[in-house]
């Protein structure tokens, strides 16, 4: 199995991309067409980057009852987030995310908060440091390495802030809301 994995991650064709070469026009349509994750890969990958397998997206809290100004929920979870992050699957290139979708991403109180595996990494590791640490963002988010640009924006942010586990909780959200993580290349 290990060799089978091993010869399939190796081919060429596992490893094309969706970024093409203009200088070689034929190549651009051997490429993946650039397509925005489904609502369960979307609700996954938002699990995974915020280390909570519980992660609930509602509008509102099902114990709350005032719902004044806000959308009820459907129900459970699941079904709520499937409501406001469905995607067209039949056309891959049906970018059916908008601004209802993205102001969830932005002013979501949960989304604000933080990851509950960056709290734990921070308790491990108290002496971490802010480059290791927003290293550890990007690749639980992007699944790529900081540029060195993007390392040194992120560290001169989390020098400046007076809460390094509030600036980190920012870079986390920052992360999130790029077209990058809803996109797959």
């Amino acid at each position: 199995m290990k060799h089978l994995l091993r010869c399939i991650c190796n081919s060429q064709t596992y490893q094309r991309t969706s970024r093409g070469s203009v200088a070689r026009q034929q190549e651009l349509f051997g490429r993946a067409p650039m397509r925005v994750m489904t609502a369960d890969m979307l609700l996954e990958s938002l699990k995974i980057a915020y280390g909570d397998p519980k992660l609930d997206l509602r509008t509102h809290a099902k114990d709350d009852g005032n719902t004044n100004g806000e959308s009820a929920a459907v129900g459970d979870e699941y079904m709520e987030f499937h409501r406001r992050f469905a995607t067209n699957e039949e056309d891959a290139t049906d970018f059916t995310h908008g601004i209802p979708q993205m102001l969830t991403f932005i002013n979501h109180p949960r989304l604000r908060q933080g990851g509950r595996f960056m709290e734990e990494w921070l308790k491990k590791n108290p002496d971490i440091k802010p480059e290791a640490m927003i290293e550890r963002l990007y690749l639980g988010t992007l699944s790529r390495r900081p540029t060195t640009e993007e390392l040194a924006e992120a560290v001169a942010y989390t020098a400046a802030s007076e809460e390094p586990k509030q600036a980190y909780t920012d870079v986390l959200w920052m992360l999130v809301n790029r077209s990058e993580y809803l996109f797959i290349r």
